[in-house]
């Protein structure tokens, strides 16, 4: 095994016996003998695991636990104490410990929970890695908008209890901004947990978010985890919460309030201890007055209130986006990167993106694949090349002296434009409406929900 280990422990003789045994299994080890040493020793060491005695002679230790948690992020810690009593175990697992240590036990024990937890310590930090990558390096832009979205989430940093709640259209990345919140916390080495309340059955979402216990309905068979348990202490992500019905919303305002839940079939309560972010592209305001969303629970999910910006209210992004993906999609299919002809890019600017973001991920894409030149062109992007036909250079190139257009009628223009994106991705499949919500990037019932809106069926 490899690693660090931090023995925090005034039993001298301990610390010389365990520390001796790690580093002949490859361990490189620190040993402290107060909680004043572990302080200073802490800023400038980057720790696994930490051995950290239940009693010291200058700190309690499970007050000393959860200050040096935040001093050594993403590290495990154990317990070691003289008095194995359950009760010390379950508490100072409750207060973030991953385990126990007996001393005076068998040292092979004490060695093969260090080494799970080690094994735990690295996947927590290859988990951090992959979702620094996939989040903050995927909120690209500069513009007024994306400014003050990341003033806003600058704000949170520190605030790693806060519930959170992110507002915005379809596609315009509240995952990406969720991600991104729980990157920049001091919970990013924990687990991040997304839900998307769109895909699952409104029969299984109790269990798909608390588990269940093994019989507790037909075809329970085994007893499993929910989601909430799996986020432990990380961050748990309920996407498009306005799509939960009534009697669930009542469970999770419980799980929100009491900060507890219960597996399906089962009597005991277990704790909430991850932090919840939900995003929704629905006007909660208007689903309470509609009877459709509870009022409490839009309360309680709103203490910090985020809202993502519409691409077609970003300006210069739509390029630098634009750019962004063509890189990303050229090393992913081993190219070298084109550059975007003018009147390619002039059609990307003008154009409204009823999908945001992820419509223009996906449209690079889909150029990439069609274009096969040093040069993407107009030609390359069947959807810019329909709306540039349809739209007078008049309309396109407003000059200084024109009036803006209302709220509604860019509204108007961009629902024009989704509706005939997905009436041609309908065309594409053969009326497949499964097939087209993959061409577009959304959940089968988030189409459905598109199609009636926009009275298609």
């Amino acid at each position: 095994m490899t690693g660090r280990v931090l023995i925090v422990d005034d039993d001298i003789a301990f610390g010389r016996t365990l520390g001796r045994a790690l580093r002949r299994r490859g361990y490189d080890v620190v040993n402290c003998a107060s909680a004043g040493e572990a302080r200073e020793v802490l800023p400038g060491e980057s720790v696994d695991v930490v051995v950290l005695d239940y009693q010291l002679p200058d700190a309690d230790g499970l007050a000393l636990l959860a200050e040096l948690k935040t001093a050594a992020a993403g590290a495990v810690f154990l317990m070691a104490t003289a008095y194995p009593q359950l009760e010390v175990a379950v508490e100072a697992m409750r207060q973030g410990a991953f385990d126990y240590v007996a001393k005076g036990g068998e040292l092979e024990e004490c060695m093969l929970r260090i080494d799970r937890a080690s094994e735990v310590a690295s996947l927590r930090r290859r988990m951090f890695e992959a979702t620094k990558g996939n989040a903050i390096g995927d909120l690209v832009g500069d513009s007024p908008p994306m400014r003050a979205l990341q003033k806003r989430l600058d704000a949170l940093r520190g605030a790693d209890d806060t519930t959170v709640q992110i507002l915005g259209e379809t596609g315009t990345g509240k995952g990406v901004v969720a991600r991104s919140i729980h990157a920049a916390s001091g919970r990013s080495y924990e687990p991040f947990v997304a839900v998307d309340c769109t895909t699952i059955p409104a029969t299984l979402v109790e269990s798909e978010l608390f588990g269940h216990e093994k019989g507790s309905f037909s075809g329970a068979t085994a007893t499993k985890i929910g989601r909430v348990e799996a986020a432990g202490r990380g961050t748990l992500f309920l996407d498009e919460i306005g799509e939960l019905d009534l009697p669930m919303q009542t469970k999770l305002l419980r799980l929100l309030e009491e900060r507890e839940y219960t597996r399906v079939g089962s009597t005991r309560p277990r704790k909430l201890e991850a932090r919840v972010i939900a995003a929704t592209n629905r006007d909660l305001e208007k689903s309470v007055e509609e009877g459709r969303f509870r009022a409490d629970l839009r309360y309680r999910l709103e203490v910090f209130l985020v809202e993502t910006p519409p691409l077609r209210e970003r300006g210069d992004d739509i390029a630098v986006l634009a750019a962004h993906f063509l890189s990303t999609q050229a090393r992913a299919l081993g190219r070298e990167e084109p550059r975007f002809a003018e009147p390619l890019l002039d059609a990307l600017r003008s154009y409204a993106f009823p999908g945001n973001v992820r419509e223009l991920r996906n449209m690079i894409e889909q150029g990439m694949l069609l274009g096969s030149g040093d040069e993407l062109t107009l030609a390359d992007f069947p959807v810019l090349a329909r709306s540039s036909s349809r739209t007078p250079s008049a309309r396109r190139h407003i000059p200084p002296s024109a009036p803006v257009a209302s709220l509604a009628t860019i509204r108007k223009d961009a629902d024009e434009l989704e509706r005939d994106r997905i009436v041609e991705a309908l065309r594409e499949s053969g009326g497949n409406v499964s097939a087209a919500a993959r061409a577009l990037d959304m959940s089968r019932y988030q189409l459905l929900r598109r199609l009636k809106k926009l009275d298609l069926r």
